[in-house]
């Protein structure tokens, strides 16, 4: 990340109107065309003493965008010729202008004999729609009736003396009805689940921030913002086959800068795009030589200003990182953490994207699962491409605006 340099404000032009607006982003002739690719087919399937632990994901648009829809996750499949199959699926939506998105998403096969594993869809609305005004944060607690699973998964959950629930994905999009905003605030986390013997239930709770703004012309007028979310809950339960760390956090702090713009707050003509190293995240180890992983439990990300004469902390997105990478012996492991605004190269997609200056603060809460003997993990990844119309679309009820990695072509 270059030197930042503290510049007078100088207020934008701000001559766009929405129709105008909207008219500007439809491709224009000259205009490079987004980088599009195949995107790679997996399936992953195992015995009931195997399973799927997301590690996150990254995603990058050409040019920036309003959150239309945005996920990353782990789908259990129910068509499996094994006692287990999963899945990796990836949701995408841009606001008005077409666009195509790369991703990347790691994941890690456990083999684990004797541990239970299930995964849950946890879901509800974020909203602060006029005049229903509902609190960005929301609780929500899910059942997991045992007797509704087969019975030697149902069995490896029963009774346990350990449950820990972990993170497997989300997704996260605009409702119908409402137009695209842009983040300020967003959190997901999931706290330890219980086994309720007298139900024969395991009951996980789940919790989401969420706080949106559109400071630019694109959605002026807009009565807030309403989204829907679909959080993933893994479960593992366990008697003496894991050792599981404590939860520990792990954060950092950064600005960047941007030239100026006829929208932005910029004026640094030698302004460097954002480029961040990973956070150094480091655990104690119990079996420094035993197959090991960490698990995602907590994701945090919170825009602000450090520029003096900013009225607003939205930001357009151009890409994201949250995934964590494999601990080695002696217990560290990087962790990408990455909010981006604005590249060089996404005026050559879009002229009248635009660069803003932001600051940020993005935290994980992480977990180090350890195996003894007989268990092993296998990371994999997963890598494609998404487009999308734009034109406001909405994309919460399109199957266009999710790529699925078990629907491609092997």
């Amino acid at each position: 990340m270059g030197t930042l340099h503290e510049a007078e404000h100088r207020p934008g032009k701000r001559f766009l109107v929405v129709a105008t607006l909207v008219a500007l982003l439809a491709p224009l002739p000259g205009c490079e065309s987004p980088p599009t690719g195949d995107t790679e087919y997996l399936r992953l399937e195992g015995g009931e003493d195997r399973f799927v632990i997301w590690q996150g994901f990254e995603h990058a648009w050409a040019y920036n965008h309003r959150w239309n829809r945005f996920g990353n996750w782990i789908e259990p499949l129910d068509d499996c010729a094994t006692a287990r199959c999963f899945g990796a699926a990836h949701s995408a939506a841009s606001g008005s202008g077409a666009d195509t998105a790369t991703f990347h998403s790691e994941l890690a096969q456990v083999t684990a004999p004797g541990v239970g594993f299930t995964q849950a869809t946890g879901e509800f609305t974020l909203s602060d729609v006029f005049p229903q005004e509902a609190p960005w944060t929301h609780v929500q607690t899910v059942r997991i009736p045992l007797a509704d699973l087969p019975t030697d998964q149902a069995q490896a959950l029963r009774d346990r003396s350990s449950l820990i629930g972990v993170l497997n994905g989300w997704d996260l999009y605009a409702e119908s009805d409402i137009q695209a905003a842009k983040p300020i605030d967003f959190a997901l986390e999931v706290d330890e689940p219980r086994y309720l013997p007298d139900g024969d239930v395991i009951e996980v709770r789940w919790r989401a921030l969420l706080r949106m703004g559109c400071s630019t012309e694109e959605c002026r007028g807009m009565p807030a913002f309403s989204y829907r979310i679909k959080a993933q809950l893994a479960v593992l339960a366990w008697d003496d086959e894991l050792t599981v760390s404590a939860r520990e956090r792990f954060a950092h702090k950064y600005t960047w800068d941007a030239p100026a713009s006829d929208m932005g707050n910029g004026n640094n003509p030698t302004a460097q795009e954002l480029e961040l190293a990973p956070i150094d995240a480091t655990f104690p180890r119990v079996f420094p030589d035993g197959a090991a992983l960490a698990a995602i439990q907590r994701v945090t990300l919170h825009l602000y200003h450090w520029k003096e004469g900013m009225d607003n902390a939205d930001q357009h997105m151009l890409e994201w990182q949250s995934r964590v990478g494999a601990p080695q012996a002696d217990g560290s492991l990087p962790l990408n953490l990455t909010f981006k605004n604005w590249d060089r190269d996404m005026n050559s997609y879009q002229p009248f994207s635009y660069e803003e200056v932001g600051a940020a603060s993005m935290s994980a809460g992480l977990v180090l699962i350890e195996l003894p003997d007989g268990g092993a993990v296998e990371r994999t990844t997963w890598n494609g491409y998404h487009s999308w119309p734009g034109e406001d679309r909405s994309a919460a009820d399109d199957n266009e605006a999710v790529t699925r990695s078990w629907e491609q072509t092997p």
